[in-house]
């Protein structure tokens, strides 16, 4: 008979293994606690979103062939047009999907965070990419190989999940760029604090002006005026690369309806929250 869920994997399905206060705390319970009846990876793949909405036979099988790794910020996932091997669901780190030109200049077209996952395009063709997978946000991922993972997917729910996530992958690039070309920087840098926010499942976490202009596709100046302007409505505060949301209705209020859009096609989509 399959184990109830422990108390540390609704600790960890509330988000916490991320939390900089309590995600150590959570890890060592993690280590400590952990019911040896089980696969020791099961308590981390609740920080995952999709796979935590698996079935629990469906998880012990999937759990065992996923390895925790943490990821750095500004790690390369993958560079353009090189082959992805592994697919990687984030805990507590989020990636970005970035556009580059020839002419040197780039642009986040999605975000991936603990909702989703990278690799999608392996159950597809596996054709390459011309776009750049990187870390904006560090922390941990669980990653595992497609051939291990859809073996064990011997009911095709993790199939399923991973696709249906690479359609809303999709819009969200799509209506990305819409917004990047037609909306004002203060409306987009409003929306892509929210969506970080979401994909942390917390109001708090790093962030350079650097990295941010190069997110939003805008010049450092303009950024820096952008975070000021949300700075003093008292929406947000961000001192030393470090951001947190202090009031989330009115930064909802300041974004675009892009984020609204985005956001209710991966609820409806996924049949999962998000925000």
């Amino acid at each position: 008979m399959l184990s109830a869920p422990t108390p540390v994997v609704h600790l960890a399905r509330l988000g916490l293994l991320g939390h900089p206060s309590w995600g150590p705390w959570v890890r060592h319970l993690i280590v400590h606690t952990t019911d040896r009846t089980m696969p020791a990876s099961l308590e981390l793949v609740a920080g995952n979103r999709l796979l935590a909405s698996l079935p629990t036979a469906a998880c012990e099988r999937i759990a065992a062939l996923l390895t925790l790794r943490h990821v750095g910020r500004g790690e390369n996932i993958s560079a353009p047009w090189e082959p992805l091997t592994e697919m990687m669901f984030p805990t507590s780190s989020v990636i970005s999907v970035v556009a580059e030109t020839a002419e040197g200049d780039s642009v986040e077209v999605g975000t991936i965070g603990r909702e989703g996952m990278v690799g999608s395009t392996l159950l597809l063709d596996g054709g390459l990419s011309p776009l750049r997978m990187m870390c904006q946000i560090e922390g941990d991922a669980l990653t595992g190989t497609p051939e291990d993972l859809m073996e064990a997917d011997v009911d095709g729910l993790l199939r399923s999940l991973v696709l249906r996530y690479a359609n809303t992958l999709l819009v969200q690039a799509s209506i990305t760029a819409a917004c990047n070309r037609l909306h004002p920087l203060e409306q987009r840098a409003a929306r892509w604090l929210l969506t970080i926010s979401d994909r942390l499942d917390q109001p708090k976490f790093d962030l350079t002006h650097e990295f941010f202009a190069v997110l939003l596709g805008a010049q450092r100046p303009s950024v820096t005026i952008a975070a000021r302007e949300l700075q003093q409505d008292g929406l947000i505060t961000y001192h030393r690369g470090r951001v947190e949301i202090t009031h989330r209705a009115g930064l909802r209020a300041a974004a675009c309806g892009c984020y609204a859009t985005i956001t209710e096609h991966y609820v409806r989509s996924m049949g999962l929250p998000l925000g």
